[in-house]
């Protein structure tokens, strides 16, 4: 199993959902045992810190070492794309580096453990009522490379009619660090956070932004619609975390081999150098490009051809960006 475990109320016991499940029952031992290992925890010492400056009783006790990295290019090429000026998110990018002005994080991705947070809607820790900041957010995840991979979303600023007021207290008390995501209600129903640059909630870490010029400027949809890109089968075959026509422990097991093939990992890291600066070199004239898109997508997904092998989805007109030794790892339908 694999995932972010999360405190909920009036239980005291881990629950592992199926959807944790990443691979099967070992082959060789017999033993029924399982090992907790804990990879990291939340909230990060730097969301300690934008704790403190979302808190105006505590936003001048900051240490003189805590000084934010610069932003990426993903981002600030993505707001500008999405309509907010240039000199704008240049500015947005510079004054950043200063604590004072940081309205920016990044933020690990939760499912809601009430029940009551509605679609369509997020809930930030930290965040709560009693801050006055943007009722939408801007989201996002790494990689993003073409405007639909980030949302402008609703935040969940009042108690929703009908929660419980201990439930709603507990969502209050959380610190910052977290964004919970709506749970889904229905069989057919896309997540939200596939939305979003295909992500996922088993540790993924989200980029929000509460800046208020850059939420005036941008243009994205408020919504979702649950419509994701389609991202996740552009590799041939089954890309969820275990394709599922291979047994689970066996899919395990030729991953290992893949991590020890140096060979492999040499064509891997080339592969998606050379789809990255292609999708860079597209969007940087146009974002929505069908070519920055399509290249953009291949990007992505290369990124899982370390865990997945297959073939990346890649129109052919576009294979002679690619150097033709890395051809066997693409495909055009």
């Amino acid at each position: 199993f694999k995932g972010v475990l999360m405190e909920k109320p009036s239980i005291n016991k881990m629950q592992l959902p199926t959807s944790m499940k990443k691979v099967g029952r070992s082959l060789t031992c017999q033993d029924r045992w399982a090992c907790l290992v804990i990879k990291g925890s939340f909230p990060s010492v730097a969301n300690t810190y934008v704790a403190r400056l979302l808190d105006s009783s505590t936003s001048s006790s900051l240490p003189k070492s805590f000084k934010p990295k610069k932003l990426t290019d993903m981002v600030s090429r993505l707001w500008e794309h999405g309509g907010v000026p240039k000199a704008i998110s240049r500015n947005y990018v510079e004054k950043a580096r200063s604590p004072r002005q940081l309205k920016h994080a990044f933020v690990v991705g939760v499912t809601d453990p009430t029940g009551w947070i509605p679609n369509d809607h997020v809930f930030v820790t930290g965040m709560g009522s009693n801050h006055d900041h943007q009722n939408f957010m801007f989201v996002t995840r790494c990689p993003c490379m073409k405007t639909q991979d980030c949302r402008l979303l609703k935040l969940m600023r009042q108690k929703p009619e009908g929660m419980p007021e201990q439930e709603w207290a507990w969502l209050q008390s959380l610190t910052f660090g977290a964004i919970i995501f709506p749970s889904t209600r229905l069989p057919n129903e896309v997540p939200l956070p596939t939305t979003i640059a295909n992500g996922d909630l088993d540790g993924d870490l989200y980029f929000v932004c509460w800046d208020s010029a850059i939420l005036s400027n941008i243009k994205l949809q408020h919504n979702s619609n649950h419509t994701p890109d389609g991202g996740k089968q552009l590799i041939s075959g089954d890309c969820s975390s275990v394709p599922q026509n291979k047994h689970r422990s066996m899919w395990l097991f030729e991953a290992q081999s893949d991590m020890t093939d140096f060979g492999f990992l040499k064509d891997l890291g080339r592969l998606i150098g050379s789809l990255y600066n292609g999708s860079v070199k597209c969007a940087n004239e146009n974002a929505n490009d069908t070519n920055a898109v399509a290249l953009g997508n291949a990007y992505q997904q290369s990124l899982d051809l370390k865990k997945h092998r297959g073939q990346v989805f890649l129109p052919c007109h576009l294979w002679d960006q690619i150097p033709s030794i890395l051809h066997k790892y693409l495909k055009d339908e």
